[in-house]
């Protein structure tokens, strides 16, 4: 008898449930943020006065764990998504904050941070890497030191 597809089969299985149990841990830590700082937990949800339909941000195809609240008095909207579909998405970890593009830096966060400008929000998220092991969604640490620094 082959034990192959068992294992298979295990392992898949093990993979999988990681997977699920991390995003679950993610959105319970968002929400501790969003508690943490005063902001409401909005879920899979965007605000509508939030402009996505500008380019790249037009491409966002799914978005979780959207926080959305007031930081010294600037508007900040955060939230985890997926860009695009199928082979080519990606996903990022996008921080909106409504506000003056000359009050938010890349060098106030992180160098490899792209800051895209529309109507008066700056959105800041990783652009797309063509690594092999590209980093993803914000971690939650660093997540929590950019609200700090907003």
């Amino acid at each position: 008898m082959n034990l192959w597809p068992c294992v298979l089969f295990l392992i898949a299985a093990a993979l999988g449930g990681w997977v699920w149990w991390r995003s679950r841990v993610r959105a319970a830590e968002i929400r501790r943020i969003a508690e943490l700082y005063g902001f409401r937990y909005l879920g899979r949800v965007l605000p509508p006065s939030l402009p996505l339909k500008d380019l790249p941000l037009r491409t966002i195809t799914s978005v979780w764990n959207a926080i959305d609240g007031e930081r010294r008095g600037r508007r900040v909207i955060v939230f985890d998504c997926k860009f695009g579909e199928g082979k080519g998405s990606w996903r990022r970890t996008v921080i909106a904050v409504q506000a003056d593009r000359a009050g938010i830096t890349a060098s106030s966060f992180d160098p490899g941070v792209q800051i895209d400008k529309i109507a008066n929000w700056a959105f800041l998220y990783r652009p797309k890497q063509l690594a092999l092991i590209a980093r993803q969604l914000t971690p939650v640490s660093e997540l929590s030191a950019y609200l700090e620094a907003i």
